[in-house]
């Protein structure tokens, strides 16, 4: 019997597009942003690769795309209830002690992926800083972050990939609908209903 491919939802696949395409925008016109600056000297090596035309619009543009691409993943995760998928808590981080491997790489990825997101998130928020004008510290902020952002994001692989090999990667482009799983029913709805109906049952004994 031949092996199930595996998939994922299609907005998370849409949305996973989004975030790596303007992050790759925002990374590129950076570093030709930062090759005017003395002490980046170095990055002349990429000169080749990174483009050269409207710079400031791009990544300003590009920061602009992250930020509400992050802001759209919190919405649908919580719309299509899969917040299950990035809860930190306590008994997640229990998981990192578990005996089985996926099982600890598949926390070590929930941790590594609220880095992630603060680390773009400090990115971002620092980058406006430069753009209001700030000082040599918002710089240094600035890329520390996106250094950190760097680093999540192959953390991120590598931890997909130890997971689940090859195929865990490829989920990502092997999109599917998503079914939305039903809402969880409401405990004092449902008890209201019974008491209603034991209540019933009562006069209806009493009647006869």
């Amino acid at each position: 019997m031949a092996r199930r491919r595996r998939t994922t939802d299609l907005g998370t696949a849409v949305l996973h597009l989004a975030l790596v395409t303007s992050f790759a925008v925002a990374l590129a016109t950076g570093l030709r942003i930062a090759t005017d600056d003395p002490d980046f000297g170095w990055l002349v090596i990429l000169d080749p690769v990174l483009p050269s035309d409207h710079l400031f619009f791009r990544h300003l543009l590009a920061g602009t795309a992250m930020m509400s691409v992050l802001l759209a993943f919190g919405v649908f995760l919580r719309r299509a209830r899969l917040t299950a998928r990035v809860r930190m808590d306590l008994q997640r981080l229990s998981l990192l002690f578990a005996s089985s491997r996926k099982t600890r790489c598949a926390t070590l990825n929930v941790v590594a992926l609220w880095c992630l997101v603060a680390s773009l998130v400090v990115t971002i928020v620092s980058g406006v800083l430069l753009f209001a004008g700030f000082g040599s510290w918002a710089l240094d902020l600035h890329v520390a972050a996106t250094m950190a952002s760097l680093a999540g994001v192959g953390l991120h692989v590598i931890l997909h990939a130890a997971y689940g090999g090859l195929a865990q990667l490829l989920r990502v482009v092997r999109p599917v609908p998503l079914i939305v799983a039903p809402e969880p029913p409401n405990i004092a709805e449902l008890l209201a209903e019974q008491l209603a109906k034991d209540k019933a049952a009562r006069l209806l004994r009493l009647r006869f």
